[in-house]
């Protein structure tokens, strides 16, 4: 699942792909790490409102994070699952709850990483 996830561009030239595995790999799966510790932490803060829903800030200077986090768990996901073409347009849904929730759990991740790229982009250009 690693090469899912941390893929080597070098796959041909085994020299630098080794390279590639020695330097590169470690700090994108450090990266990931602190990513994924930063949205922990803000998940931390989630608190219940009045009216029974439930409320979440996300500081601006951890988008980036949470982008990161969502984006590599949907690819995660879908290396678990190698989802095919169909099941992700939502023409055909897996008959197996853990896979269709999981299925659900990408597209769902997928709306929200939508939304933040959306509002880090438009913080970009207020910059």
């Amino acid at each position: 699942m690693t090469a899912r996830l941390f893929p080597n561009p070098y796959l041909e030239d085994t020299e630098h792909a080794s390279d590639w595995q020695e330097h590169v790999t470690p700090s994108l799966a450090e990266h990931f790490q602190s990513a994924s510790g930063i949205v922990f932490k803000d998940l931390a803060t989630l608190h219940l409102e009045e009216g029974g829903h439930y409320s979440l800030s996300i500081p601006g200077d951890h988008l980036n994070a949470w982008i990161h986090t969502l984006n590599q768990t949907r690819l995660t996901l879908n290396a678990i699952h190698d989802f095919t073409e169909d099941e992700m347009e939502l023409r055909k849904l897996p008959e197996d709850a853990v896979r269709c929730m999981d299925l659900y759990l990408v597209n769902f991740y997928g709306a929200i990483l939508s939304s933040l790229v959306s509002i880090a982009q438009g913080e970009a250009g207020e910059a």
